[in-house]
């Protein structure tokens, strides 16, 4: 993740101004954006893993592997401003949950990509869903908490983020010992679906 996508998400954070909201909200509000936030860290940890088996499945050149990473990384780098903007233009809740829906539908891609280019499809789908996940999440976020709650729920947020990131390239590659790198990219759907359903509601 880029250090300007950081910098963009913890302005966002810090100008976001908190809304009445109960107790069980907040959690729903905290899950949701926690499970997004794992989304978005836990991705290049994935591919980094699955990259050689990638490239050994589908014939790919060293320069084809590169693209596989820029791919995601080009537009998280490039559009976390504007989906930022986005946000405050038509509800961050209603943004952050397209972005969900954007990385839920590159990982799919990519886990039935026949050749290269529905693979790279794919790849920027998932970094135009992390570049609407991230701010908006965080924003939706500090939204949902008072200033004396809100440091303790952005703690829980990164330290889901961060124990995602260290579980993830483990079963990543013990899914690789036993089956496809597919399956790598198709096992963060029910992730998805838990934040789409915990966010919607």
């Amino acid at each position: 993740m880029s250090s300007a996508s950081l910098i963009l998400t913890d302005r966002g954070l810090a100008l976001s101004e908190p809304k009445a909201v109960g107790a069980q909200g907040s959690t729903k509000v905290l899950a949701a954006s926690s499970l997004g936030g794992c989304l978005v860290f836990v991705s290049s940890a994935v591919v980094t893993v699955a990259l050689a088996a990638i490239g050994r499945d589908m014939r790919l050149s060293p320069l084809d592997l590169q693209w596989v990473m820029n791919a995601e990384l080009l537009p998280l780098a490039a559009l976390t401003l504007v989906a930022g903007a986005l946000g405050d233009r038509f509800g961050q809740k209603r943004i952050f949950l397209g972005g969900i829906a954007l990385y839920g539908l590159g990982a799919a891609a990519i886990g039935f990509a026949p050749s290269f280019a529905p693979l790279i499809v794919g790849r920027f789908l998932q970094g135009l869903g992390e570049a609407v996940i991230l701010p908006n999440g965080l924003s939706v976020l500090g939204q949902a908490f008072p200033a004396d709650k809100k440091a303790r729920a952005v703690g829980i947020w990164s330290a889901a983020a961060a124990v995602a990131s260290g579980v993830a390239p483990a079963i990543a590659g013990a899914i690789l010992d036993h089956g496809s790198w597919r399956t790598t990219f198709l096992m963060l759907l029910p992730v998805v679906a838990g934040a789409l359903a915990v966010g919607a509601v």
